[in-house]
């Protein structure tokens, strides 16, 4: 533990009384009060708050190993009846980055970001901008830049928070007991665990919208038109009907309650072998029958 005179002060020259070992640091003042340079972790804490704590949170910190929150939770949790409720997709994680048709601005995958935690989880709004600002994002993203992004972001979030849990004045909240027999540090494990998720979806999300090219929505477009064209067709022969030999008339008899509709719109875009040469008959598209 070591004092400085004045908030100002931006370097350290210390030696460690345990091992003589001289450090000279060079703090990097943040939000979050963590400076980082080089191999040396230096946690800012304001004079007033009490010594006492200060050296608990030191003791707590050098009995704790490298382990995540997640980690911890993950190790802890037990299969069987006995054992939580597990949440799905918890290790799953993109593959890899998709492909851009141009690059995306960095700010308007953050802005979407943070209007996605704000409607979801409002209580990490600041966390998740602290972390995101910390990673010094590129102004323009490829499909594998963003990739890389992602998983450093979400590196640096998991880390963000586990170490969160060993400041002074959240001390002690891992053993208290939330709900019953759920300890603090298993109910704040699996929140996050599914905070975790949320962001990497939001963030995947992003990306496969910016990945659609031009000619895909084209393509879509044509679709949905056609099936807009077929479907007021088939409003038209159900209200109105159609004549029938016997001079009575046929209105579909609820052809449209069962979706029949999307079935002839996708029918429509096939290639039929009367309508191509006979030469290529074999390439035509082929309807198997459905056993209900």
């Amino acid at each position: 533990m070591w004092k400085v005179r004045s908030s100002s002060t931006s370097k350290l020259d210390r030696n460690c009384v345990g091992c003589g070992y001289r450090i000279r640091a060079t703090l990097d003042r943040s939000i979050s009060g963590k400076g980082r340079r080089e191999a040396v972790e230096i946690w800012e804490r304001p004079m007033k708050l009490d010594e006492a704590a200060i050296l608990n949170e030191v003791k707590i910190r050098d009995a704790s190993n490298s382990e995540t929150i997640i980690e911890k939770t993950q190790s802890e949790e037990t299969d069987g009846q006995t054992g939580l409720v597990p949440i799905f997709a918890s290790k799953w994680k993109p593959d890899g980055g998709l492909v851009f048709p141009r690059k995306i601005p960095s700010k308007a995958a953050r802005s979407e970001l943070l209007r996605f935690v704000s409607e979801r989880n409002e209580g990490y709004l600041d966390s998740v901008a602290i972390c995101w600002d910390s990673l010094n994002p590129p102004e323009l993203f490829n499909g594998d830049s963003y990739h890389d992004f992602c998983l450093r972001f979400e590196d640096e979030m998991i880390e963000f928070l586990s170490q969160k849990l060993l400041e002074p004045h959240l001390l002690g909240i891992e053993e208290v007991e939330i709900i019953p027999r759920r300890s603090g540090s298993s109910h704040l494990g699996r929140r996050i665990i599914r905070l975790m998720v949320d962001l990497r979806i939001c963030l995947r999300r992003f990306a496969f919208y910016h990945s659609v090219t031009l000619e895909q929505r084209k393509t879509w477009q044509r679709w949905m038109t056609r099936t807009r064209i077929v479907d007021e067709h088939l409003k038209e022969l159900f209200t109105d009907g159609l004549e029938t030999p016997d001079g009575g008339r046929f209105t579909g008899k609820g052809f449209r309650s069962t979706w029949q509709e999307g079935v002839v719109a996708c029918a429509s875009a096939m290639t039929r072998a009367v309508d191509i040469p006979e030469s290529e008959a074999d390439s035509a598209d082929v309807i198997a029958p459905m056993i209900r």
